[in-house]
């Protein structure tokens, strides 16, 4: 994945700031009340000098997976090619709102914003189905006004980093790097005592569904690794089902020295007695993230009328050209998209039959798709160049001939 982007407490000349720290290392109630008194007085923004953030306005942009019926830009979230991408990934292994189960489309959108990125917001649908009238919150709030208390407090996530709530928070254009995050949201992967590389997508076998009782594991042995000790076994175990589409989870048998891994997998009472197997199963992916940024953009930071992202009249942001907004079907753009990686990964789609690959879906699926964008360490193989997957991306917008790459468009405007 892609390494985390680290945020500098630098001073912007152009914009006469500091950046504020999104992902503090330690980020208790008194660093996020300190930080959000800076960013709500004007003190700092959410600025990366090291990725050529300037503080002044820029034109990026911007991409939404939507329903039909929505193709406006206030109180949504949005991204660029590839965080857009990481969230059609999520959104294909389970993770989209109920909002986006219909045929949606996918906008491109040119947007000029005042480049003093503010803390980014979760934006969704009344209730988080009825697409008539949207809001943005600062975390936990998938189905407004049905929120956790923080959804309108200072805090802090490992995923989205800092979110504020003042009025300067309510008109900013929110951001967050999807890289800097996939470090950060790792940590709530790991499972105690267990190997970091056990990853998201394993879970502890426990008896009885008590935790701290052991269950067992068991199926058609694939695999028998050794190690010195438990750790340095599991972590050989989880590296080679991990490379293994097939394999379905692993056990470690009395000695913490000798584990197999499983074909046709399934849980099984541990044989000697609690205590006498550690075991892991495991299911689909739960996250694919090639990186890349996410947005918000607030109705009430929409520049209306003359106003323009830094001039002054505190909007920040503007659709300054409708007409070139350009919408195409989403799953034309995923079969571009899943072409490429397809291609790459033939080897490893082709165990799984070709029905299920037509079909883009079930557990072999998921499992290819996410060794072949993310590569395979156990076995040398590098993940897929962020550049290749988002070129496959915007590509389908630059051309409606498919033998280009390309995706007819929608005749669907932008709403204004």
């Amino acid at each position: 994945m892609l390494a985390a982007i680290q945020l500098m407490c630098v001073g912007i000349s152009a914009a006469s700031e500091q950046s504020c720290d999104a992902f503090p290392d330690n980020p208790t109630p008194a660093v996020i009340a300190t930080t959000c008194k800076e960013f709500c007085n004007n003190k700092c923004a959410f600025l990366n000098s090291s990725a050529g953030d300037t503080g002044v306005p820029e034109t990026v942009v911007l991409f939404r997976v939507t329903p039909r019926n929505v193709t406006d830009l206030r109180n949504k979230n949005t991204g660029s090619s590839a965080g857009d991408l990481t969230f059609r990934y999520s959104a294909m292994l389970g993770g989209a709102g109920a909002f986006l189960a219909g045929d949606n489309i996918v906008g491109r959108f040119p947007v000029t914003v005042d480049g003093r990125w503010g803390p980014y917001k979760e934006c969704n649908p009344l209730y988080g189905w009825d697409t008539r009238e949207w809001f943005c919150e600062n975390a936990d709030c998938e189905t407004p006004p049905h929120c956790n208390a923080s959804a309108w407090e200072d805090s802090s996530s490992m995923f989205t980093g800092i979110a504020c709530e003042c009025p300067r928070a309510n008109r900013t254009v929110g951001r967050v790097n999807m890289g800097a995050a996939d470090i950060r949201y790792a940590k709530t992967w790991h499972k105690p005592g267990w190997p970091s590389t056990c990853s998201q997508s394993f879970q502890q076998v426990v008896a009885n569904g008590s935790a701290g009782s052991f269950g067992c594991y068991g199926g058609d042995v694939a695999q028998t690794l050794t190690g010195s000790t438990f750790e340095e076994t599991a972590a050989h175990l989880c590296d080679a089902c991990t490379s293994d589409v097939k394999c379905d989870g692993w056990a470690i048998h009395g000695s913490n020295t000798t584990g197999y891994t499983y074909h046709n997998g399934k849980e099984i009472p541990a044989p000697h007695g609690t205590g006498e197997c550690k075991a892991m199963r495991r299911g689909v992916p739960g996250w694919i993230n090639v990186g890349g940024d996410w947005y918000s953009t607030t109705a009430e930071g929409e520049c209306r009328g003359t106003a323009k992202p830094g001039d002054g009249s505190g909007c920040s942001w503007k659709l300054e050209t409708p007409s070139e907004v350009k919408f195409i079907n989403q799953s034309c753009l995923d079969d571009r998209v899943d072409e490429v990686v397809e291609s790459i990964g033939a080897e490893c789609f082709k165990g799984c039959g070709s029905a299920a690959v037509k079909a883009k879906e079930g557990v072999c699926y998921y499992r290819c798709y996410d060794k072949t964008v993310g590569g395979d360490p156990y076995k040398g193989i590098a993940p897929i160049p962020q550049d290749t997957l988002t070129s496959a991306w915007e590509k389908a917008f630059e051309s409606e001939a498919p033998t280009q790459g390309g995706c007819p468009r929608e005749p669907i405007a932008y709403s204004n």
